[in-house]
């Protein structure tokens, strides 16, 4: 069934067992990955993502987070308290992504090599300037691919690929939220703060404390 899929094709599957079994499908039946098929699983099993050819993309379930909050509900179960009737909802921190879903796979050579850029770049303060003087084009005729390909502004995507660097950075490191700053080319936290807040609706500690493990946030 996946050759008689229209290509470029995305598929995502249940868990990254599963994700594995169509990375080497597609290589039983001569089909390119992430070219002709893009391949995303569930659970970012890190010996299972990184055992695959080539690594798999995966969502982060967020099962530390999961944890804590089961511990919490025991805790006050062990104090003889009771804990509300409630449904507890544990959000996935995202995608975490590696070869199996990246640029290579869009039609367009120079939006893909932009995005090749951007992503690599995603720890550094760059514009849309740096990004057409890298494929030696100008801004317009890239403003006009990237909308075309897209559907969104190269700005747009400097600003997503950030943040999502940035709630990387959040949830997986124990890096202090000024550290992360320093390191990612704002001048202060507050400028950080503002940005984070702007792109997600949520303050980078409150995002921290919600999807991360608990730890220091300034």
């Amino acid at each position: 069934w996946l050759k008689a899929l229209p290509k470029p094709v995305g598929v995502m599957c249940c868990n990254d067992l599963r994700g594995q079994n169509v990375i080497d499908t597609c290589a039983i039946a001569g089909l390119r990955v992430p070219e002709q098929v893009a391949v995303i699983g569930v659970d970012n099993d890190e010996l299972i993502c990184s055992l695959t050819h080539p690594p798999l993309s995966s969502v982060n379930l967020n099962p530390e987070n999961a944890g804590y909050q089961a511990a919490e509900l025991l805790d006050c179960l062990m104090q003889g308290q009771r804990p509300a009737n409630q449904i507890i909802l544990n959000c996935p921190v995202g995608v975490v992504t590696r070869q199996s879903s990246n640029s290579e796979a869009i039609e367009d050579r120079d939006v893909a090599e932009a995005l090749h850029f951007i992503r690599a770049h995603a720890m550094q303060p760059i514009q849309v300037s740096d990004v057409a003087n890298e494929l030696c084009m100008s801004r317009r005729h890239l403003y006009r691919k990237f909308d075309k390909t897209l559907g969104r502004s190269i700005h747009d995507e400097i600003r997503r690929t950030r943040i999502d660097q940035l709630k990387r950075m959040l949830t997986e490191t124990d890096l202090s939220i000024s550290q992360i700053a320093t390191k990612m080319g704002f001048s202060n936290i507050t400028h950080v703060s503002r940005f984070f807040r702007q792109e997600a609706q949520i303050s980078p500690q409150a995002f921290r404390k919600q999807y991360g493990r608990p730890r220091d946030s300034v």
